[in-house]
Order: structure tokens, then C-alpha cells, then sequence
């Protein structure tokens, strides 16, 4: 649901009212069937609520990103909300680049995990709307043969992989082993090249020496206040 979630926050960024262009038809949708069903999703991956620190975050780095990092960002918001789309994150990831990733893979192992959960039709329509999820975040690609590609996250889309997962408890290595950190599909020595371009740009703290790897993230969480908020 990239297309109607980056209308409602190219809308509603500057004003913070999102809850309000939801209700203002920014997506586009001809009938208000279509538009409860849309605004009911996205407010499920994605909240809109300014009192939830991924959020909030989320909204604040969303008008410096480029369109990679924002679709990137989106997915890893989505990962913390809908735990469908986390169990598949492994299936995707391990995949090479350039070798299929089909609706049928999805399927199988969401009926693996879940024997039995899901009439047929639901399970069909899941590991569809999986699929779908990660064409628009940018990991696989094609219409008929969908296969596996790299996007490249940019250091708006790796701080904010960091933060989710410091905003979970998450610490030190801890943090690169996260399912928001290892859904980039970068590897570590990347991961922390981008941390520490982010680092310059002043948008988290990191220090890396033998075994010790520390992340904090002072500036950002004072500058959004995000202690006491929800995570």
C-alpha cells in the first residue's frame, strides 16, 4: 500500500493532521467501502498515531528520504505491526539475488507455520498481499517471474532500522541482529558503514571498538521527544 500511504504523508506531513486526510480522501478511493477498507489497513501497518515513538519517527525522516528509503521505512514499520509479513522476512532475505521468490514459496510456508489457520482462499490471498509487500518495498520485482533484487537503503532507512530496534530493548550487537536490521538484507560491514555516515548527519551515536559495539540515539529522541512514548 505504498502509493496510498505516501499520499497521506506527503499530505499530512507538514501539518501532522493524519488522521484528517484520511478522512479527506487522500488516497483517491471512488467509494467509501473502498476508502474504510483502506484507511482500516493503514492504520493497521502504520498507525498514524503521533504518541507512537516508530511513528513518530517514521513521519519525521519520511520528507528527508529519498523514494528507496521510504519505501524500505515503510516495510520495517509494517514488520513490528503485522507479524505475517515479519515470519516471511526470512524466506525473502535468504534468497538469492536474482532467483524466484514466488506467491507458491509464500504460501508454503505460511501453511507451514500455520497448518490449518487459513481457509485456502485466505491463505492464497496472505501470501499474495505478502508478494506485494515486498515488490513496493523493493526486494523482488517482475510481473509474471518475480524474483529476488537488492534495494539500497540510504542512512534515513538504516537509522530507522537502528531505532526500531533500540525502541524494542534491543542493544549494542544486539541491535544488527534485529528482524528490522537483518530485513535491510545488507551485510553487517555495510550496515555499519551507513551507521556511521548517519552518525556524521548527526542522526544517531555510534562506536564500535574490538567486541563493543554501542548505538544511542540522544539528538533524535529529544528532538521528537520519545522518551515515555509508546514502542
Amino acid at each position: 500500500m505504498f502509493a496510498e500511504l505516501a499520499r497521506v504523508m506527503n499530505y499530512a506531513t507538514a501539518s501532522g493532521n493524519f488522521h484528517d486526510s484520511l478522512g479527506e480522501n487522500v488516497v483517491g478511493k471512488r467509494t467509501k467501502s473502498n476508502l474504510d477498507k483502506t484507511n482500516i489497513l493503514l492504520q493497521k501497518l502504520y498507525t498514524f498515531n503521533p504518541q507512537y515513538a516508530p511513528f513518530r519517527a517514521f513521519a519525521y525522516f519520511w520528507p528527508m528520504a529519498g523514494e528507496t528509503d521510504q519505501r524500505i521505512m515503510a516495510m520495517l514499520l509494517a514488520l513490528g505491526r503485522e507479524p505475517l509479513l515479519a515470519e516471511s522476512v526470512e524466506l525473502v532475505l535468504q534468497t538469492r539475488l536474482g532467483d524466484p521468490v514466488t506467491v507458491e514459496q509464500l504460501l508454503a510456508g505460511l501453511e507451514h507455520r500455520h497448518p490449518g489457520r487459513y481457509s485456502t482462499s485466505s491463505a492464497h490471498a496472505i501470501a499474495q498481499r505478502l508478494a506485494s509487500s515486498w515488490k513496493q518495498a523493493g526486494y523482488l520485482e517482475g510481473k509474471v517471474k518475480t524474483r529476488r533484487v537488492q534495494p539500497q537503503p540510504q542512512r534515513y532507512a538504516v537509522t530507522f532500522a537502528l531505532l526500531l530496534a533500540f525502541l524494542h530493548g534491543e542493544r549494542g550487537e544486539f541491535i544488527l541482529r534485529s528482524k528490522w536490521v537483518q530485513a535491510l538484507g545488507l551485510p553487517e560491514a555495510e550496515v555499519r558503514k551507513l551507521a556511521a555516515d548517519a552518525a556524521l548527519h548527526n542522526l544517531l551515536q555510534y562506536q564500535a571498538a574490538a567486541a563493543v559495539t554501542v548505538f544511542a540515539f540522544p539528538q533524535l529522541f529529544n528532538t521528537l521527544g520519545l522518551h515515555g512514548l509508546q514502542s
